[in-house]
């Protein structure tokens, strides 16, 4: 057997490893999420913004915008389902504008629980994140903030996820046993995949069409993004073949699907986009992005069914 066939060849006992069992059992909780919270994920412009505080913020690391992403969504998404008489006009948009004045708090406080639960646990304080926010002219005190933080954090139950794709991403390629000199660009596919998934998600559906994969999940669950990195890393990085095989003999789930995943991803990041040198101007702007996520999240409509 060649140095190659090493670099990549998974571990030979057939019983999964417990971080693996742990990040399958999420994997199904998040489907079933898409199915019964009709979930809908942030708009390409809502994802910038996100990235943009987390700059800020000096936390632009190890997946926590991706991860502060999902804590927005899932915020959204559950405000929604609890929120009573929203197929009434006039309560739907007083929700809405309450959503919207609160947004840039909203997702300020998301990277600042991501970058807290980290598993690097990072240094960003609710102080720092109050005067970010004051630096875009969102008019908020510090008690507004931890006021934010905490009730996002009850929102989701008292639960964050303190592994981010990035690192299962990472976790993975170890499984496989992949070179460290490859682990830097695992990390950089998968945090721009995170930041275009909206994207990855709407030429999902076109390629899986294409390829003949019906039965295929349209949505992409999280540990199969992650996975879909590593393989379009390791295919950047000319590694050995038969890559996806072993990432979905992993996770349970077909070779086509993850080769699917893989070539989206690298033909979204390999896209040449304008540069957004301030995406809150987009924000201000529009103030388009929340009511995108609404209309799909609401009772009754689900676009990525």
């Amino acid at each position: 057997m060649d140095n190659n066939q090493d670099q990549i060849q998974p571990r030979q006992s057939t019983a999964k490893p417990d971080w693996l069992k742990r990040f399958l059992r999420e994997c199904k909780n998040e489907g079933e999420a898409f199915i019964i919270m009709r979930s809908r994920l942030l708009t390409e412009a809502a994802r910038l913004i996100v990235w943009y505080f987390t700059d800020d913020l000096e936390c632009h690391e190890n997946g926590v915008p991706g991860q502060a992403c999902r804590i927005v969504e899932w915020f959204i998404v559950h405000k929604i389902r609890h929120q009573p008489n929203l197929r009434d006009p006039r309560v739907r948009r007083m929700f809405l504008d309450y959503m919207r004045d609160k947004m840039l708090l909203i997702v300020a406080c998301s990277v600042l629980l991501a970058a807290k639960m980290n598993s690097r646990e990072l240094p960003v304080t609710a102080r720092e994140t109050n005067l970010v926010l004051g630096l875009k002219g969102v008019d908020c005190k510090l008690p507004d903030v931890l006021e934010m933080k905490m009730k996002i954090y009850k929102t989701l139950d008292y639960h964050v996820p303190t592994t981010t794709s990035v690192e299962i991403g990472e976790m993975l390629a170890h499984e496989l046993k992949v070179e460290p000199n490859v682990l830097p660009v695992v990390a950089k596919i998968i945090d721009e995949a995170d930041l275009h998934r909206y994207d990855i998600e709407t030429s999902m559906r076109r390629m899986t069409k294409s390829r003949g994969l019906d039965d295929c999940e349209k949505r992409v669950r999280t540990l199969y993004l992650a996975a879909g990195g590593v393989a379009a890393a390791l295919k950047t990085a000319s590694e050995q073949k038969g890559v996806s095989q072993k990432l979905a003999k992993m996770l349970q789930t077909s070779t086509e699907y993850i080769k699917c995943i893989r070539d989206v991803i690298l033909e979204e990041t390999a896209k040449e986009r304008p540069v957004v040198e301030n995406p809150l101007a987009i924000f201000q702007r529009k103030r388009k992005s929340f009511d995108d996520t609404y209309d799909a999240g609401k009772p009754g409509t689900s676009k990525h069914a």
